[in-house]
């Protein structure tokens, strides 16, 4: 899952320190979570129920577009 994370264009657009940042256990722990309860509820009702940053919120939408092409 990291990988798939970490391959998303909004993550790639971050700068190095940033990058630094969310690839440590809690924050990508926390966009896991996010992933996978938009994934069973659906992106706009994950959306309305959070308030999440651009960045998970750009992440979890590229994510669950992925998921529907396959």
């Amino acid at each position: 899952m990291q990988h798939k994370i970490k391959n998303t264009v909004a993550f790639q657009g971050l700068t190095p320190m940033q990058k630094g940042i969310y690839v440590r256990r809690k924050p990508m722990k926390e966009i896991e979570d996010h992933y996978r309860e938009a994934s069973n509820i659906g992106f706009e009702k994950w959306l309305q129920n959070h308030s999440p940053t651009t960045l998970i919120k750009n992440i979890i939408l590229e994510l669950t577009q992925d998921d529907t092409r396959i």
